[in-house]
């Protein structure tokens, strides 16, 4: 079952906790250490902003999340995570086709997201679903 929801869960808090230490465990300095108690206020502070949370459940769980926002002609997908034990199994491209089926229904003409380099299997995903590539960042410790 595929939701838009803007309800806090342990199940989405864990899914979000696990995106955050990914990208603060892969990226150098650009990140924060942050508690729980943090990370549950930050994710409580997204839910009710303008930000969207598309969930993908399996027998009642919640196993994959993408947050997104509609901006201009565009909708910008800001984070996506899968539940490890659900990964391989199409959650990822459920979350992102249902996102880009609201793109349509809204008339957006883009959908625009942005990928860490160490996330191989992401860059993968997007380019496998017809995503092109069209920026890159790059930093230089001095």
């Amino acid at each position: 079952m595929i939701e838009e929801t803007r309800i806090f869960d342990n199940n989405l808090f864990k899914l979000y906790k696990y995106a955050y230490n990914l990208h603060l465990n892969n990226t150098k300095d650009f990140f924060k250490q942050k508690s729980d108690e943090e990370l549950k206020k930050s994710l409580i502070n997204e839910i009710n902003r303008d930000d969207k949370h598309i969930l993908v459940y399996i027998d009642e769980k919640i196993v994959g999340y993408l947050m997104y926002k509609i901006d201009g002609n565009s909708i910008f997908l800001s984070e996506l995570a899968v539940d490890e034990n659900y990964r391989n199994k199409q959650v990822a491209t459920k979350l992102i086709k249902e996102a880009m089926k609201i793109a349509k229904e809204n008339g957006i003409k883009y959908v625009d997201l942005n990928c860490w380099s160490f996330n191989e299997a992401a860059e993968s995903l997007y380019e496998y679903l017809g995503f092109d590539r069209i920026r890159s960042f790059y930093r230089k410790e001095i």
